[in-house]
């Protein structure tokens, strides 16, 4: 997972020649993948994804939006402020349903930005894995 800032407004990182680099997290070794991970948006009022495996941006005033296409290109328009950004996390070594359950974590992020790591015992339905 990359961040950075798009200073030539491409929607792609051209590197830190073009683009401003601020982070990166390796979620899985080229060679062994530990954990299954899925971003989705979830739009406020709704219990299942509106969109899966979103691209997902930061705007500089703490907003979220995303796109669910995965194929960006300089015209294409992020949706922002419907909802939340949902990162499930899972054990990729689990096999059972119950066990995915057991060993994943879910995320969310609101349109503002806000962060709140889900509960094993949450009943809400974003919080659903």
């Amino acid at each position: 997972m990359l961040a950075f800032g798009d200073k030539n407004d491409n929607k792609a990182y051209d590197g830190d020649a073009t683009d401003v680099f601020l982070r990166s997290v390796v979620l899985n070794d080229t060679d062994d993948s530990r954990i299954n991970y899925t971003f989705n948006h979830i739009a406020f009022g709704s219990s299942q994804p509106k969109a899966d495996r979103v691209v997902w941006t930061f705007n500089q005033n703490g907003t979220f939006g995303y796109l669910p296409d995965q194929n960006l290109k300089n015209n294409s328009k992020f949706v922002y402020s419907d909802g939340y950004i949902q990162i499930v996390l899972t054990d990729a070594r689990a096999v059972s349903d119950a066990d995915k359950k057991f060993r994943s974590a879910v995320v969310l992020i609101n349109s503002s930005g806000r962060v709140e790591v889900c509960r094993k015992n949450d009943t809400r339905a974003v919080c659903k894995h």
